[in-house]
């Protein structure tokens, strides 16, 4: 078996002092904006500014290549050696077998020389030094197959240069402009901006009358008066609208950019172990994630999105030490064939037993409501002080007959499916969201109760896992215990592995 290209020491691709000088320099931003405005408020003159801007990335420049020359990486045995560090020596030994996955990126910088970056993820760190900034794209491929291969053979065969031969895989999702330009104009804020903007034109138009004759009667204004009045409210109520209006086009801008930028070129493909997801303009992102170290699945969607039939679907990692931004994976837009194949990937053995299916008590319903009436009571209650009119607490009334209506639909969408080895909960009315995880990754689990609770029967149970937490609300006490018992013992008789 001939050698590996990476049991030698080396460095990086020669260009990468470009990404490392663009990483230092951004590093440096703060320091020479404190030099600027130091310029602002003393004599040092800008003469005198520049000059120590010019010395300070000189500086900058002679580290930046002396941090290229020390940083090599190399495999030996069974481990990747990092060696770094210009004024101090780190040394990095990672064991193979606690390599979790391994990303490639590309921020922009990156892609204008055609070099990509690799992150490293362990089980039990995510400190910035497990990275690798400046590769040559073959080279970055022939390192993640080696680093993340499902097996000890493609761990320990010899690369020569080549990504190693893969089983074939299928493409998922593929989302083009025109997609993507559907899913910043389903995001939620358009519904909270079209409904405000609804209802303060619809109390400008309807209620001109009502607000003229109170004037009229109440305050015993002038016919003049007011005229003037219901002027300046018509405006005041006319630049409100414009406003609403005005920040409702930013916002759908704003996330129909947003979406672009972050989703761009968005390509997820299925193999027999791992997902690829890759995606982005500006800092493009490919990510390899097996599949058997995806602890949560989570699927979202909203009134706007069942038009054309998707959902968005968020994959959360397992990592020790990481943020938890940094666990998720987006795919924005999944249709229902592209949901059950990826549940059947994912979860094919555990759907075979089907799920049995339980409701929230019924005091949820009760005290989401009760406090969704305390809620409303501080605007009315303040508007009814200022006005001193009992239209304010029909209002009120009405108010109270709509959230609880709300709450209790909303309550009715609930529901906690388990077979024993898998979890499903689900929960949303206009906005849906439902979560799978398999029993086996559960670390720990909590069960917790007020004393409100204890009197009705009902607690809380939240699952914790490598990728995050689940809580489920207002769930029968008797479930709760059992649920809690039961997976448990699943857990400790399970051989599953959760990472």
């Amino acid at each position: 078996m001939s050698e590996s290209p990476f049991s030698v020491p080396r460095r990086q691709d020669p260009l990468g002092v470009i990404i490392l000088f663009g990483q230092n320099l951004r590093n440096m931003v703060r320091i020479l904006a404190g030099l600027v405005f130091a310029s602002v408020y003393s004599d040092w003159g800008i003469f005198s500014v520049t000059n120590i801007v010019l010395f300070g990335t000189l500086i900058m420049a002679v580290y930046t290549v002396f941090q290229y020359l020390r940083f090599k990486f190399y495999i030996a045995g069974d481990e990747l050696i990092l060696e770094k560090g210009v004024f101090r020596r780190e040394r990095l030994s990672i064991p193979l077998d606690r390599i979790q996955t391994v990303h490639l990126s590309q921020n922009l910088l990156q892609q204008v020389i055609q070099l990509t970056g690799v992150r490293i993820d362990t089980a039990g760190s995510g400190q910035e030094e497990l990275k690798i900034s400046a590769l040559k794209r073959e080279d970055a491929l022939a390192l993640q197959a080696l680093l993340e291969g499902s097996n000890e053979e493609v761990k320990n065969q010899s690369l020569e240069g080549e990504v190693a031969p893969q089983a074939p895989r299928k493409t998922l999702v593929e989302l083009t402009i025109p997609k993507l330009l559907v899913v910043g104009l389903t995001q939620n804020h358009l519904r909270s901006g079209l409904i405000a903007f609804a209802v303060v034109w619809g109390y400008l138009v309807q209620f001109e009358d009502v607000i003229r004759d109170y004037l009229d009667v109440n305050l015993d204004y002038s016919p003049e008066e007011v005229e003037q009045a219901v002027s300046s409210i018509e405006f005041g109520m006319t630049l409100i609208a414009f406003m609403i209006l005005t920040f409702l086009a930013i916002s759908v801008m704003i996330s129909l950019v947003r979406t672009v930028i972050r989703h761009f070129g968005l390509k997820a493909t299925l193999g027999p172990k791992t997902i690829q997801v890759s995606s982005g303009l500006i800092k493009r992102n490919e990510f390899t994630i097996p599949l058997n170290k995806i602890q949560i699945m989570r699927w979202q969607g909203n009134y706007l999105r069942r038009i054309p039939g998707f959902e968005s679907v968020l994959i959360r990692q397992g990592r020790s030490g990481a943020q938890p931004s940094e666990l998720n994976v987006e795919i924005p837009a999944c249709y229902t064939d592209q949901t059950q194949a990826l549940e059947q990937a994912i979860y094919g053995p555990e759907m075979e037993e089907p799920l049995h299916a339980y409701s929230p008590h019924p005091f949820s319903w009760v005290y989401m409501s009760t406090w969704a009436l305390v809620i409303g009571l501080l605007p009315f209650g303040i508007a009814f002080l200022l006005l001193e009119d009992w239209k304010v607490a029909l209002a009120y009334a009405l108010y109270a007959l709509i959230a609880i209506l709300w709450v209790r639909k909303f309550v009715s969408t609930i529901s906690l499916s388990t077979n024993g080895s898998l979890i499903q909960y689900r929960k949303g009315w206009l906005s849906t969201d439902r979560s799978l995880i398999k029993v086996y990754k559960i670390q720990s689990m909590t069960y917790r109760q007020s004393i409100f609770q204890a009197r009705r029967g009902t607690a809380h149970l939240t699952l914790y896992t490598a990728g995050g937490s689940l809580t489920m609300r207002f769930m029968p006490e008797s479930l709760v215990k059992e649920l809690h018992n039961y997976y448990l013992y699943k857990v400790e008789v399970s051989e599953e592995s959760w990472m």
